[in-house]
């Protein structure tokens, strides 16, 4: 299975990105400004997307059998994830 995230404007509904992913995801987050998404899937990847340029920046593995939950701190700067054992992973953000 493979998600697709699929971007659409605001004039007539026009479809302009798609993204892939391919494995099952299970938990999806933007960053605060939006121009980033971070999903975590059943391999233990967390990927990362930038949603202006379509394009998959990168795929880091964790090496977590599964992440289940993935969220972003109020102020940007840092990713938790959780995995199907219950390890909370915190990772630094650095925004260039």
């Amino acid at each position: 299975d493979k998600i697709r995230i699929i971007n659409f404007s605001t004039n007539y509904g026009k479809i302009e990105s798609v993204l892939n992913n391919y494995s099952d995801v299970h938990s999806l987050c933007y960053s605060l400004d939006g121009k980033y998404l971070f999903s975590g899937n059943q391999n233990g990847d967390i990927v990362v997307y930038d949603i202006e340029n379509n394009l998959e920046l990168l795929k880091y593995r964790t090496g977590a059998k599964q992440i289940i939950r993935i969220n972003i701190s109020a102020d940007n700067k840092y990713l938790f994830a959780s995995d199907i054992k219950g390890k909370l992973k915190v990772y630094s953000l650095l925004w260039e």
